[in-house]
């Protein structure tokens, strides 16, 4: 069963209101759990927040997926990029080029449904409109890395160049002097050992030592001539890299990064594939999801979740992804259970089989974590996601407490009396009782 969003296509409408807000003990939370500002507003003024993406391929790239070892490369030329060509043949298709506008923003993501500017709209629920320009590099030849000196170096001649030859105010969003953020993105380099083990590599970087330097806009007396410093750190700015044949299918990898921009480094890794910052790790399933979970858009400012307050009886929520609803029942410890339905169908859920380790997940289910009090940037993982359409012959999913603890190794293994029933399938989403403790 679809929502009414997936059967409109690209249409970023506002979902309908959910019925359960009628009732008592239940209220919108407004917390936000941001303790510090970031680089990147996840809601700027009037939504928009321009950036750009340099595409680049380094001269000697004649992968063609013949050569041992570049099996990626052979789907850089499936995935449109050929060696031929200084950027993918889908250059244009990654950002929406004009600011927000309400009386076309419609339009707009059914022209660009697989943009970074659609996603993050309908994901972040319209706070923002990440746009902005495509350039290819068309430079003097970079040959291909082979240490990461030279991944540096080469890095800093492409992006010396785009300086060089384009005026970078318009990235410049908040006034500050600096480009609020860079893509940097690669068709193919050699695998050398960076970051993930020495038989490993990262596919994305953000604001790590991929450049020497940040990207300053340095005299603003002569804003026209900005230069690419030599000193500082990228932390003073933003910037992502991504590698290993960047595609519209591969976009899950350079919204992983995007999001180190919003949320900060490290990884929350309690709901693994079933958010967007869980660490990329090389066993599965912890590796990362395709959008984030709700803990996560809570932390931006992007999710509002009913808390509730009292017991409450077939109880209606819908999906988190397609409707942007969760559900907070709060501990008397401060720590609170968060609960949430996905379903992998909601078109930006979706995610390649060949991206996902996690095989044996199921399509669609129920999430129930643990959230501690003191503004960790981890989620504890509770309650394993289960297929509901096979809870039956599972009557410990069906009917969780009373005697429901946080987790194995959280909150001191006490129980916290509260009793989630009758968990099933609805048309919109899952229905459960509530039970808290002091109505038992």
């Amino acid at each position: 069963m679809h929502t009414a969003q997936e059967a409109s296509g690209p249409d970023i409408s506002e979902p309908a209101p959910n019925p359960v807000l009628s009732r008592a003990g239940v209220s919108l939370s407004s917390e936000r759990l941001l303790r510090r500002e970031y680089k990147l507003p996840a809601a700027p003024p009037g939504r928009n927040l321009r950036v750009v993406a340099l595409y680049f391929k380094t001269a000697d790239d004649r992968f063609d997926g013949s050569a041992p070892g570049y099996s990626d490369t052979l789907r850089c030329q499936i995935q449109r990029w050929p060696t031929t060509s200084p950027a993918p043949l889908w250059q244009g298709e990654l950002l929406i080029p004009t600011p927000y506008d309400p009386v076309t923003v419609h339009r707009d993501t059914a022209a660009f449904p697989a943009s970074l500017t659609t996603y993050f709209f309908h994901i972040s629920a319209g706070k923002l409109w990440l746009y902005g320009d495509e350039v290819a590099y068309t430079g003097p030849p970079v040959r291909r890395a082979k240490t990461k000196k030279q991944w540096r170096q080469n890095n800093r001649r492409v992006i010396q160049w785009f300086v060089d030859n384009h005026d970078t105010r318009p990235y410049d969003n908040d006034g500050d002097g600096a480009i609020d953020m860079l893509m940097l993105i690669s068709r193919a380099r050699s695998k050398f050992a960076y970051g993930a083990g020495k038989k490993g590599h990262y596919q994305g970087v953000s604001n790590g030592d991929f450049l020497p330097a940040g990207v300053r806009i340095a005299d603003m007396r002569d804003p026209g001539k900005p230069v690419f410093r030599g000193h500082g750190s990228i932390m003073r700015n933003s910037g992502i890299y991504q590698t290993d044949c960047y595609s519209l299918n591969s976009r899950p990898i350079i919204i992983h990064e995007i999001g180190h921009l919003l949320m900060g480094p490290g990884h929350f890794n309690g709901l693994r594939r079933w958010n967007l910052m869980s660490g990329a790790g090389r066993n599965a399933p912890a590796r990362s999801g395709v959008v984030p979970g709700a803990w996560e858009k809570m932390r931006l400012g992007w999710l509002q979740p009913f808390v509730v307050t009292q017991s409450q009886q077939d109880f209606l929520l819908r999906d988190l992804t397609g409707f942007n609803e969760a559900l907070k029942v709060p501990l008397k410890s401060g720590s609170y259970f968060l609960l949430e339905y996905r379903r992998n169908r909601h078109r930006f859920e979706k995610t390649p089989d060949a991206f996902c380790p996690d095989q044996n997940l199921p399509r669609e289910g129920l999430v129930i974590s643990f959230a501690s009090a003191r503004g960790e940037p981890v989620l504890r993982k509770f309650f394993p996601l289960r297929q509901l359409r096979r809870a039956a012959r599972s009557r410990r999913f069906l009917h969780l407490g009373p005697k429901t603890r946080p987790g194995t190794s959280g909150w001191r293994g006490r129980e916290t009396g509260i009793a989630f029933r009758n968990i099933r399938l609805a048309e919109d989403g899952v229905r459960l009782d509530i039970i808290l403790p002091e109505e038992r």
